[in-house]
C-alpha cells in the first residue's frame, strides 16, 4: 500500500490529462455546455485539477463526448520520463557487446514503461481522482441540504397567542397560465395541521380589459381579500412556477389596501422554491394524507409547511420509494451511486434531527412530523416506527421518558443512545404525575439530570440542605427555564471542578466496593 501510495504521489506530479472529442461531442458541446471550461485541454497536470473538475470530464466521456487519456510525458516532448531514468541502466561504455546489451534495456525499459507501469499508475490515478472529486460533490450536496433546512420553525413578532396553534400560513399553488388548473391555497396552524382552503380558478389570468376573463379575475381577488380577512394569516407563502413577482404583486396589493384600512396587520408574503412540494404532491404519504385533494392543493401544503418547518417538510421525501433523490442536489449527481448519495443525506438529517430533538407526543398526533423520529441516534425506520405504533395503541400522552423503558419496553442500550434527542412537551396535567420531569422536555439526557438540577440550585444560590427536595428542584429549573440568562451568574470553571472532583471521589468509592468483593 505504501508503495501504491508513493506511486500516486509520483503520477500527480508527473502525469498529465488531455482528451481528444468525440462526434457528440464536437455537435453538442458549444459556449453553454457545461465542458466548454475544458473543451481544448491539452497536457494539462492533473495536480492542477480541482474540486469536481474530474468528474464532469468523467461523465462527460461516459456519455460519450471526449475521451480522455493521461500520459506520463507531454506530446512531442523530446525531455521524456524514459529519458531521464534510462542513464540508472546504461552502461557508458564503447565495445560491441555492451552497446548491444544498453540496446536490449532500453527496449525492455521501454516495453516496462509503457506496457506494464503506466497503465497502472494512470487506471490507480483515474480512481483517484474520481473518488476525490466524487466526494467534493457529496459534501457539496450535504451543504445544500443543510442550507435548506438549518432554518428555525417560521414566527412571528408579538403573535396573538390566544389561540394554541400558533402562527398561521398560507400557502399558494399557482400554475402557469398556459395551463388550465386554478391555483389553491391552503391554511394550516402552527402544528401545520390544515384549517381552511381557497380555489382561485382565474385568479393567473390578467385583470386588464373589459373580457369575461378579466371580470372573473376580479371577482377571484373580491375572494381573496375577503379570506384573508375572515382568516388573517400571518403569513404567505407563494410557490409557483412562473411569473412568481407578478403574482406576489397581486397579493400585496389586496393586503396593503387592507392594511391601510386597517383592518388586518402586516402580512408577509415568502416566495417558496416548489421543487420539494412537486416531488411531494405524487408521493405516497401525501396521497395517503390527503387522499381528496388535488395534486396542486397537496402542493400548496407542502409549500406552507414549508415556510413553518423546513426540516420537516424535507423529512417527507425520506422513504422506501427515496423520494430525496429527485431533487438536484447537483448538476453532476446522476454521476454518483444513488446508495451512496442517499447514504451522505441520511447521515446529514440524523445530524440536523439530532441537533434540535423530536418531540414524541407531536409526532404522534402529527402524520406529517413522524419520518422525523426515524433519524433519532439509536432508532433508525423500524425501530421508530414499532415505537410510534406502541405509542398510538397505548397511549393517548407519553408523560415522561422514563416511560419508554418502563411500559414501552424500549431496550436499556437503546433508550440510552436515544433518550438525548427525543423530547416529551408536557402538558398542565403531566405536572401532577409521578413520573413528570420537566428536563424531559429539552435535549439534556437523563444521566446528567442531577448535574442540570444542581447548576439550577447553584445559579439561584439556594441553600444545600435544598437539594434533596425535589418540590425545590423543579421550582429552580422552571425559573431557570425561564430566565436562562441567570446561567450566566454562576462560576463555569468554578462549578466544572467541583463536579471532576465528585466524580471522582464517586469512582474512588466505586473502586474501593469492588475491590471488597
Amino acid at each position: 500500500m505504501l508503495y501504491i501510495s508513493l506511486c500516486l504521489c509520483l503520477c500527480l506530479s508527473l502525469f498529465s490529462l488531455s482528451h481528444s472529442f468525440l462526434l457528440p461531442g464536437i455537435r453538442k458541446i458549444d459556449e453553454t455546455h457545461p465542458c466548454a471550461n475544458f473543451k481544448y485541454i491539452k497536457d494539462k497536470p492533473v495536480r492542477d485539477l480541482a474540486g469536481e473538475e474530474f468528474l464532469r470530464m468523467h461523465g462527460a466521456e461516459k456519455e460519450g463526448l471526449i475521451q480522455m487519456s493521461l500520459s506520463m510525458d507531454k506530446h512531442g516532448s523530446k525531455d521524456t520520463y524514459l529519458e531521464e531514468i534510462k542513464t540508472f541502466f546504461y552502461r557508458d561504455e564503447f565495445s560491441q557487446l555492451v552497446q548491444s546489451w544498453n540496446e536490449q534495456r532500453m527496449i525492455i525499459l521501454n516495453y516496462t514503461l509503457n506496457n506494464l507501469l503506466y497503465p497502472v499508475l494512470a487506471e490507480q490515478l483515474k480512481r483517484k481522482m474520481l473518488e476525490e472529486s466524487t466526494l467534493h460533490v457529496l459534501k457539496k450536496c450535504k451543504v445544500k441540504l443543510r442550507n435548506c433546512t438549518q432554518m428555525a420553525p417560521y414566527a412571528v413578532e408579538n403573535m396573538d397567542e390566544s389561540g394554541n396553534n400558533g402562527v398561521r400560513i398560507l400557502g399558494f399553488c399557482i400554475r402557469d397560465a398556459g395551463e388550465d388548473k386554478p391555483g389553491y391555497g391552503i391554511l394550516i396552524n402552527g402544528a401545520g395541521a390544515v384549517e381552511e382552503t381557497i380555489t382561485l380558478s382565474y385568479f393567473k389570468y390578467s385583470s386588464k380589459g373589459n373580457t369575461e376573463l378579466a371580470k372573473k379575475k376580479e371577482a377571484d381577488m373580491e375572494k381573496l381579500r375577503e379570506f384573508l380577512l375572515e382568516h388573517k394569516p400571518h403569513v404567505v407563502g407563494l410557490g409557483c412556477e412562473g411569473r412568481a413577482l407578478q403574482y406576489q404583486r397581486e397579493i400585496q396589493d389586496v393586503i396593503t389596501s387592507l392594511e391601510q384600512q386597517h383592518q388586518i396587520d402586516p402580512i408577509t408574503i415568502e416566495l417558496v422554491d416548489p421543487t420539494v412540494s412537486r416531488i411531494y404532491k405524487e408521493s405516497n404519504r401525501a396521497q395517503v394524507e390527503f387522499p381528496n385533494y388535488t395534486p396542486e392543493q397537496r402542493m400548496a401544503v407542502s409549500i406552507a409547511r414549508r415556510l413553518r418547518d423546513p426540516l420537516v417538510e424535507f423529512t417527507q421525501l425520506m422513504n422506501f420509494s427515496n423520494d430525496v433523490l429527485s431533487i438536484p442536489w447537483h448538476s453532476l449527481q446522476r454521476f454518483i451511486n444513488e446508495e451512496r448519495l442517499l447514504r451522505w443525506l441520511t447521515q446529514e438529517f440524523v445530524t440536523l434531527v439530532n441537533n434540535v430533538g423530536v418531540d414524541l407526543n407531536f409526532a404522534v398526533e402529527h402524520y406529517h412530523y413522524q419520518n422525523m423520529v426515524q433519524f433519532v441516534c439509536g432508532l433508525g425506520p423500524r425501530k421508530a416506527a414499532a415505537l410510534l405504533k406502541l405509542l398510538k395503541q397505548h397511549t393517548e400522552h407519553l408523560e415522561s421518558r422514563a416511560l419508554l423503558v418502563q411500559e414501552f419496553k424500549l431496550g436499556s442500550r437503546v433508550f440510552l443512545n436515544c433518550a438525548g434527542f427525543i423530547k416529551v412537551q408536557h402538558s398542565r396535567e403531566d405536572s401532577l404525575s409521578d413520573n413528570f420531569q420537566l428536563l424531559d422536555s429539552t435535549r439534556i439526557h437523563p444521566e446528567t439530570y442531577i448535574w442540570a438540577e444542581k447548576m439550577a440550585i447553584d445559579a439561584l444560590e439556594y441553600d444545600e440542605d435544598d437539594e434533596d427536595d425535589n418540590n425545590v428542584k423543579q421550582r429552580a429549573l422552571e425559573e431557570i427555564m425561564d430566565d436562562p440568562e441567570k446561567l450566566l451568574d454562576l462560576d463555569l470553571d468554578a462549578f466544572n471542578t467541583e463536579l471532576k472532583r465528585q466524580v471522582l471521589l464517586l469512582v474512588s468509592e466505586l473502586n474501593f466496593v469492588l475491590r471488597r468483593l
